[in-house]
């Protein structure tokens, strides 16, 4: 008993000094770089701001452990367009990936381990340098996760994997607990385990959307682990979990069998090539750069801006837009789409990537029937676009912000710039005429004639300045529609069709509030000078180009600039750097435009916040990171779409210049700008000297 107790003690004995010596390999702290254009790194193992990682169709969030998990809690996994009762229906949640000991108890993160946590923003990835820990027992390495980018073939967008690759200090079992379920919500709903270890889930929601998630875990050797995997100390082992996911609407014959077979489709593709397509993919969207020389952290904040935008969007036919947390998270109103998508992201998109940018156009088409119905339910003619709205289209806000109806003119100003872009001539007649007509049928209709001021007026409506509630005669509502009634004209005019004769005449006569004395619009009938909660008056300049002389578009921007609410929603300021830039002010432009992301970031990550305080703050806000992006690209970048502002070059037909760089930069270069498909690199030196090279087609 006695030489065994000993056998015993000097085995505990030589395991522990196993442990330390493992981890003493790497006592020193992990370094992390601080200014790479494409990397954003952390050791900061309390770091409570995770990563949002997607691929423009489903999105998750990655927290400090390297798999969705945040807070001890499994992270939200999102679908583009996935809605049930006008509100975002979670996926199951398919990027947590726990491992357990012998007793069942969750290795969790060791954060007096050596730790690094990086974000590859030019390849799409997320790797995670860790020590997982359970009483004495430790796994030292890595865990990479990635949400496929490519598509074709077998290798789809609906992917995604979790790696782990791990060095045990123990002899051994890891074992798995995986299950694959979601929450309420669902109409129907089912999930099972199959034999080789697969877990499959099978939703459909009351709109007949059918969801298929199937999950597996792969050895190294590319074998199924079912329950876990024996370990034996120093020696490294993999466990890869695979992830495929399938959504159609109305697709009613997607099963568990199905589910099965879109897995053994990405099984066959295998997780490396699966990882190097999704690389593979990304680089190729990053041909479309901007590259700012002289100002590191400018430029690790736009390619953040623009990794997380890109993350958002994808050129699927059903045209699913983005709300403003993209698919980091369903806490913004349940998911619904705001002018955010065509005002704030939409622009950043459009020049340099118009098959993304076609998504969000896409989507105002396929939900035009219910902004029809709309307009309809209040005696109105044409189309009443929803200023919150989901899967069907229909108004989702609650009053007074309903009646926020500036977003019907929002809507079509974005279809009439995709045709400007892209000339597409079929899709104007097809797609872009009937969402423009629609819209200006419903301004003629709803604008209504005042004989005393021989003036067209709109009354009761919520301006972009929120804080102002029901107003009549909104100067922003106003102009816009007077534009979008004669954008309609000229589109008639173009693809051949009879223009209502009303929307000629209610443009004409369109009555804007104008403060004559101080040369300055007024932004609503009554208005008396209060703080405004966002820009306003100041769009009609940007990205509206409402035509003014010089002294109204100064007089009216320095008034209302003087006016915001210092804690207002972060998209203000980049709509004042472009409009600084568009005036020469190159100072303000770059004040306005670090003022349009600094105070807005949160975490080693760059999370973009919507507000300056702690209110949302562990999402995504890509509204802003939309806004931040037009700073550049409209403000320093000074390119203009359709119609020459003043003072400004055309570039292109009918695409405009004049650039403001900043004196701190060096350089600016936005690369493949795509004009009428056709490619062509922007250049600004000093001075505000550029170029405009076209690229050798592909």
């Amino acid at each position: 008993m006695r030489k065994a107790a000993l056998t015993g003690f000097f085995v505990a004995v030589v395991a522990a000094v196993a442990v330390l010596l493992i981890q003493q390999r790497s006592i020193e702290p992990l370094s992390i770089k601080k200014n790479d254009p494409w990397i954003l790194q952390s050791n900061d193992p309390n770091n409570k701001v995770g990563i949002y990682l997607g691929n423009g169709a489903v999105g998750t969030r990655i927290g400090t452990e390297g798999v969705g998990r945040l807070e001890g809690r499994p992270a939200e996994c999102l679908m583009a367009g996935l809605y049930e009762k006008e509100a975002y229906l979670p996926l199951p949640n398919w990027s947590d990936f726990g491992l357990y000991d012998s007793d069942g108890k969750r290795f969790e993160l060791d954060k007096e381990a050596p730790y690094r946590q990086t974000l590859n923003m030019r390849e799409g990835y997320v790797e995670t340098e860790l020590t997982l820990k359970s009483g004495r027992r430790r796994l030292m390495g890595k865990v990479t996760v990635f949400v496929n980018r490519a598509k074709g073939g077998n290798i789809g967008v609906y992917a995604a994997a979790v790696r782990y690759e791990l060095t045990p200090s123990f002899d051994g079992s890891v074992k798995l607990k995986e299950s694959l379920d979601a929450g309420n919500g669902w109409k129907t709903k089912s999930s099972k385990k199959t034999g080789n270890g697969a877990q499959i889930f099978e939703g459909r929601s009351s709109t007949y959307n059918s969801v298929c998630v199937g999950t597996r875990v792969l050895d190294a050797s590319n074998k199924p682990v079912t329950d876990g995997t024996s370990v034996k100390q120093e020696k490294s082992f993999a466990l890869t979990k695979l992830i495929a996911i399938y959504n159609h609407p109305g697709y009613l014959s997607c099963t568990p069998a199905s589910a099965e077979e879109l897995l053994a489709d990405v099984e066959n593709v295998r997780y490396d090539q699966l990882f190097d397509s999704s690389k593979k993919a990304w680089r190729e969207l990053w041909k479309s750069d901007i590259v700012i020389e002289g100002d590191p952290e400018a430029q690790q904040a736009v390619h953040s801006s623009m990794f997380y935008l890109l993350s958002s969007v994808n050129n699927g036919i059903w045209g699913d837009s983005i709300q403003p947390l993209g698919l980091s998270s369903s806490a913004y109103w349940g998911g619904h789409i705001f002018w955010d998508a065509d005002v704030w992201m939409y622009p950043s998109l459009l020049l340099q990537h118009p098959e993304l940018a076609g998504s969000i156009v896409s989507y105002r088409f396929v939900t035009r029937q219910a902004a029809l119905e709309n307009a309809k339910k209040d005696r109105l003619a044409g189309a009443e676009y929803a200023w919150e709205s989901a899967e069907s289209g229909s108004e989702a806000a609650p009053k007074p912000f309903s009646e926020e109806r500036h977003i019907t003119s929002d809507v079509a100003l974005a279809q009439w710039q995709y045709y400007v872009a892209t000339q597409d001539k079929e899709w104007l007649e097809l797609r872009g005429w009937p969402v423009i007509s629609a819209c200006a049928d419903y301004w003629a209709s709803r604008a209504k004639y005042n004989s005393a001021k021989g003036k067209y007026e709109i009354l009761k409506v919520v301006p972009p300045d929120e804080n102002a509630n029901i107003v009549d005669n909104c100067a922003y509502t106003n102009a816009s529609a007077a534009a979008i009634l004669q954008i309609a004209a000229n589109v008639a005019g173009i693809i051949g069709k009879s223009p209502n004769p009303k929307w000629a005449e209610t443009a004409g006569k369109m009555y804007i509030p104008f403060d004559k004395a101080n040369k300055r619009y007024i932004e609503h009938d009554g208005y008396k000078g209060d703080a405004t909660k966002q820009a306003d008056v100041e769009l009609m300049i940007y990205p509206w180009m409402i035509d003014m002389p010089d002294d109204v578009r100064t007089a009216s921007f320095d008034y209302y600039k003087g006016k915001l609410y210092k804690n207002g929603p972060a998209m203000s300021s980049s709509v004042y750097a472009v409009i600084s830039a568009q005036l020469g002010r190159r100072a303000d432009a770059y004040k306005d435009f670090t003022e349009s992301y600094k105070p807005f970031l949160r975490g080693p990550f760059l999370m973009f916040n919507e507000k300056r305080s702690s209110t949302w703050e562990n999402t995504c806000f890509i509204t802003g990171c939309g806004g931040m992006l037009q700073s550049v690209i409209y403000g320093f970048g000074g390119l203009r779409i359709g119609k020459n502002p003043g003072g400004f070059e055309e570039a292109l037909p009918d695409l405009y210049i004049k650039p403001c760089l900043p004196e701190r930069w060096k350089s600016l270069e936005i690369k493949n700008i795509v004009w009428r498909g056709k490619s062509y690199n922007l250049k600004v030196l000093p001075g505000d000297k550029w170029s405009l090279t076209a690229n050798a087609p592909e």
